[in-house]
């Protein structure tokens, strides 16, 4: 009785490990990437919410290098169909490079080096992006 009990168990674990495998991963929505080899100031304000919508919460991140170079939206926006994004540069006159991805395809390529750059992106946009 074991022993059935047994196969029986290992069957149904890799049985349902090849259907897993066989199972498209779930989208990934929206995330920013630095491109670190073309940036040169050292640091970054972003300000980001919901595209369309100037009563939305504005969530915002201070990019430092060294830290991560792609990251995700926060959840309450990421998968949302429009994103507005604010980028600025908190050194004068050096540059940063960055591109919006929606499962990460390019968005939008974001470059700026002291006025802050203010975009609207729907997640079905498609440009080119020299990082990604």
């Amino acid at each position: 009785m074991k022993k059935r009990l047994l196969t029986l168990f290992l069957f149904l674990a890799v049985h349902q490990l090849a259907i897993c495998q066989n199972c498209p991963s779930p989208p990934n929505g929206w995330s920013i990437k630095f491109c670190v080899e073309r940036t040169v100031a050292n640091s970054a304000k972003l300000q980001y919410r919901v595209g369309g919508c100037d009563d939305c919460q504005v969530f915002q991140k201070i990019w430092n290098r060294g830290d991560v170079a792609e990251f995700q939206l926060p959840i309450e926006i990421r998968y949302a169909r429009e994103i507005w994004i604010r980028a600025q540069t908190l050194q004068d006159r050096k540059e940063i490079h960055l591109c919006l991805l929606y499962n990460h395809q390019s968005v939008r390529e974001i470059k700026c080096n002291g006025n802050p750059e203010t975009h609207d992106s729907e997640y079905t946009d498609r440009r080119n992006c020299a990082c990604n």
